[in-house]
Order: structure tokens, then sequence, then C-alpha cells
């Protein structure tokens, strides 16, 4: 990711498609701007069993849980900002795993390898095999809204070219063939437009995020 930050800064790319944290980023240093990005918004879960005697991220002290990515909002970022509110920071308090965007942890939970685990709701929702262990499972902890990856350009781009570019996108649904099951894999209905401003919400988590990032041992 730092990787990638920096060529975008030094332009190396006229057209990105990354995740909204990097583009707050860049944008903030290199000036790069949204047109467009995917929909619906997801949120992260934080889960637990149900007889773990778990009832709230309070109960997390101490605890081991499985997340997502270290960079990853849903999978890991909006938790700790939570726990650091109220004075758990890790890894003094509690302890973190990562295992990428993975399937398997609700089942390291289910299993009790982790006490909780930390990921986006919607690889909850497209995966049948979830149904096996979900019944023993609850949810704890959700994050608020967070915006699908966005697709953003260089400030310098000539502006008929953006509008192309930015009409070419919008045009692809779920019912375009030759990108359906594109959409399927990343879990998107559609790509809509969007710019600067959509991302405003989306920023105030983010800045919580690296408020937090000094704070305790984290």
């Amino acid at each position: 990711r730092d990787d990638f930050n920096r060529r975008t800064e030094e332009g190396h790319y006229d057209l990105v498609w990354t995740c909204p944290a990097c583009y707050i980023k860049v944008h903030e240093t290199a000036g790069i701007y949204a047109i467009a990005r995917g929909v619906p918004p997801f949120k992260g879960i934080v889960m637990v069993r149900k007889d773990s005697g778990i009832g709230s991220i309070e109960d997390l002290k101490g605890k081991r849980i499985a997340a997502a990515n270290p960079y990853s909002i849903a999978g890991y970022l909006f938790l700790r900002n939570e726990l650091s509110k109220i004075g758990i920071f890790p890894p003094k308090d509690v302890t973190f795993d990562f295992f990428g965007f993975s399937e398997s942890i609700p089942f390291k939970v289910y299993n009790k390898t982790y006490d909780a685990g930390v990921l986006s709701e919607d690889t909850l929702a497209m995966s049948t095999i979830m149904d096996s262990v979900m019944d023993d499972l609850k949810i704890i902890l959700t994050s608020s809204s967070i915006p699908q990856l966005v697709f953003a350009v260089k400030k310098d781009m000539n502006s008929e070219l953006v509008n192309k570019i930015q009409n070419c996108l919008v045009s692809i649904d779920e019912n375009t063939s030759d990108f359906s099951e594109i959409l399927k894999e990343l879990r998107l209905e559609r790509i809509e437009r969007a710019d600067d401003s959509s991302y405003d919400n989306f920023r105030i988590l983010y800045m919580e995020t690296r408020n937090f990032v000094n704070k305790g041992n984290s």
C-alpha cells in the first residue's frame, strides 16, 4: 500500500481504483479526485460465539481476535477505534491476528480458536458456507456504512477524457453481460457517479483511525 501511494503521488497513474482510506491519503497529497464508486456500501462486524459470555466490546479485553487486514476499516480499524475509545489498546490489552479477507474468520470463532472475529459483512452475505455456523454466532458491534472502492483520476486530466471514463464506468451494472461476473466477484451491484464530497462521511471515520493510531501501544 505504501508503494502504491508513493507511485500515485509521483504521478505514475492516470486512473486509480483503490480503497477509501488510500484515496483520502492520495487526494490530500497528490490531488487525485474521485469520479465513481461501487454500490452498495458495506459495514464491518464483530462476531463472537453466543455461549462465549461476551456481550459487548468491553468484554474483549484480554481476548484474541481474528481480523481481516491491518489496513482494513471494516476488517480491523473500526473495532480498534472503538476499543481505543474505552481504553483498550492492542497489543497490551487485546491480541489481533490477521488472516486476509477470508471466509475462515467466523469458523475460527466457531471452533473457539479465537474469541472474536472482525470482518466485512458482505463476506457473510456472499457465502452460503456460513450457514453451518451462524446459528452459534452473534454480532456484538457493527460499523457505520463504508463506501466501496473508489475510481479516481489525476487532477490535471483533460475534463473531456474524465467525462468519457466516468460515463463508461457508470454504464456498468449487473445486467452488463461482459462485466456481470466481475461485479458479482467484487460484491457490487453497479457503479455510480461520485466526487470528493461523496467521501465526507467516511473522512470522519478515517480521521478517527488516524487519531487513535499513536495512542496506547497500537
